[in-house]
Parts: C-alpha cells; structure tokens; sequence
C-alpha cells in the first residue's frame, strides 16, 4: 500500500477499498477513506463507486511484494484505489 500514502500527500483525497472489515483502520492510518466492498458484486461495486463520486479509479486489485523472491510468503490482497482532487 505504498501509493494511497503518495496520493494523500499529493492532495488527492482517496478511498480504499477492501473486502475485509479487518483493513479498514489500515486504509485510514495511510490517509484514505476505507470502504469495504467485494468488487466481484457488480451492483454494489457500481452503486459504490458512483456514491464516492470519483473522479478517477485505480485497479490495484493485486498487491505484490517490492521483491519477486518474496511473492512466496503472502497471499496478495485486493484493493481498488478511488480519487477525488483535493
């Protein structure tokens, strides 16, 4: 989750999305507003993105370690990345 902390400093005001409640505070720490939504659920991921208001959205729906050795040791999280300029 290095580019939600590039974002909020840049002035962009940002949601992050997860499918786990458990993720939320670690989305807000970073600076963005989390919304916990499962972006396989067509309706509510439209009904959502549309609610934010978002004037760009971000894929990142796989989060990979900096370093290919270590792609190994975690099961990569979803997450899609909302802007609104600030």
């Amino acid at each position: 989750m290095q580019l939600v902390p590039l974002l909020v400093a840049d002035g962009h005001e940002v949601a992050g999305m997860t499918r786990s409640a458990d993720k939320a505070d670690s989305l807000r720490e970073l600076g963005a507003e989390p919304v916990v939504c499962d972006v396989y659920d067509a309706d509510v991921l439209t009904r959502t993105v549309r609610a934010f208001a978002a004037e760009m959205v971000m894929h990142q729906l796989t989060d990979l370690p900096d370093r290919g050795q270590r792609l190994d040791l975690g099961a990569a999280h979803g997450g899609v990345i909302m802007l609104r300029s600030g």
